[in-house]
């Protein structure tokens, strides 16, 4: 599903945010990516959904080299791709439902579609009773869990999370990544999380360390 072979990412300032590095996610694996802050984590997200490209190396999502995509099929590939964000990024004015069928409308879908595959979403991460709240009226957790909805909404082939129980409490943080241990062990979701913290790694099968921009540690 995922090939990073032998990237290296360097930016217009001289900074090396990756080097040589090769990581390999199967279907249905659920990999975490752990390090510290500036070890290069979300670099590997901004590659994956092309927002930039590599200096040297390939990029390979669901088959598609991603460098040598033309611009007109970037939103084709985004769309094999959910992603869910640390700040939730939820529309502040819209409800649980209207955040989650936003991402259908957006992509061409409508009517009943809309409705049956946000039911489906909510259902899936235990939200159906609070589909008509605003997000200022949930927990962190429960806002966690409405943008995971949203990025499941669309049926990507790979789910990548980055830092997403980073502005979460302990007891938070355990339930969002219970659930997306479920999402990948009862429907065979690919993960690919990104994290600071090393005491989350017991939920994934396996885990990659990086340090200043490198795998150190971990089976690739």
């Amino acid at each position: 599903m995922i090939t990073l072979d032998d990237v290296s990412k360097r930016y217009p300032n001289g900074t090396y945010a990756l080097r040589d590095v090769d990581v390999h996610v199967e279907a249905g694996d659920f990999v975490f990516l752990v390090g510290s802050s500036g070890a290069g984590k979300s670099t590997v997200i901004r590659l994956l959904i092309r927002e930039v490209l590599p200096t040297s190396g390939r990029v390979i999502v669901d088959g598609d080299d991603v460098a040598r995509l033309p611009r007109g099929r970037v939103p084709s590939l985004r769309r094999k791709v959910g992603v869910v964000f640390q700040d939730f990024k939820l529309l502040p004015m819209r409800t649980v439902y209207e955040n989650v069928a936003f991402a259908l409308i957006v992509t061409g879908h409508g009517g009943a579609e809309v409705r049956e595959e946000t039911e489906r979403v909510l259902s899936l991460v235990g939200l159906t009773q609070r589909s008509h709240h605003f997000p200022n009226q949930l927990s962190g957790g429960e806002q966690q869990r409405v943008a995971i909805a949203r990025a499941l909404v669309n049926h990507p082939a790979i789910l990548l999370a980055d830092e997403p129980t980073g502005n979460l409490d302990t007891e938070n943080s355990a339930t969002v990544l219970g659930l997306l241990r479920d999402l990948n062990q009862r429907l065979g979701q690919t993960i690919l999380m990104i994290t600071h913290n090393p005491e989350a790694a017991a939920y994934a099968h396996r885990t990659l360390l990086m340090r200043d921009g490198k795998i150190v540690q971990g089976k690739m």
